[in-house]
């Protein structure tokens, strides 16, 4: 069954992000805090927001996860550099 929240992280990783290399990814963290920052332009109800578990839950069905000793992350997605909803 697809949820609401599925469909806005669909939404967010449409808008926010492209493919990688396998080997090249983005760190966890940085990839939730753009997470919140999409939601929080596109008024998703504060309720419907994942939290970080839960966030990390569903990317790591979607996208290899790994420890460095510089932090954990998603390997084969990046954050577009242009149009970051952050910037």
């Amino acid at each position: 069954m697809v949820t609401h929240s599925d469909t806005h992280i669909l939404d967010f990783l449409v808008a926010c992000c492209v493919t990688a290399s396998s080997q090249n990814g983005v760190r966890a963290g940085e990839l939730y805090d753009a997470y919140v920052v999409y939601t929080t332009k596109y008024g998703i109800r504060e309720n419907e927001v994942l939290g970080q578990t839960a966030f990390g839950v569903r990317m790591g069905g979607l996208f290899r996860r790994c420890n460095r000793g510089d932090g954990r992350f998603y390997l084969g997605i990046r954050l577009k550099d242009i149009g970051h909803p952050s910037t």
